[in-house]
């Protein structure tokens, strides 16, 4: 879906009242829309503040969480590229990340079924 389909989509259903999930990734380049009576629960899961199409079971397991994190000094010459630019005034707002590969002992299903949170999302990918 292009960004102005998306946008004459969303725009459309919302004008109608016609409740709608939208999903956009980071960079907005994978858009999607759907009315929510049309959402397969196959496919995608969502709990939206109490609104969610899921019927399976919710339980909790025990998860085992490992990260691969970079080393100290290449994330302290990010951190201090960052400071000095804040400190120089050329931002007053920023947000460091750095990819991180991680590995879990569940699948993101269960984490969605055992997650306690007020808005969550599952896709099947």
């Amino acid at each position: 879906m292009t960004k102005s389909e998306f946008i004459r989509q969303a725009n459309e259903w919302g004008k109608e009242g016609i409740p709608f999930l939208f999903i956009a990734d980071f960079e907005l380049e994978n858009l999607q829309a759907k009315r929510l009576d049309a959402v397969d629960e196959k496919e995608i899961k969502y709990f939206l503040n109490g609104v969610t199409n899921n019927t399976e079971a919710c339980f909790k397991k025990d998860i085992k969480f490992d990260k691969q994190l970079i080393p100290f000094e290449e994330y302290k010459a990010k951190f201090d590229f960052v400071r000095h630019h804040l400190h120089a005034g050329n931002s007053y707002l920023v947000n460091l990340t750095v990819r991180t590969p991680v590995a879990l002992s569940v699948d993101l299903k269960e984490i969605f079924l055992g997650a306690a949170a007020p808005y969550k999302l599952w896709l099947n990918d």
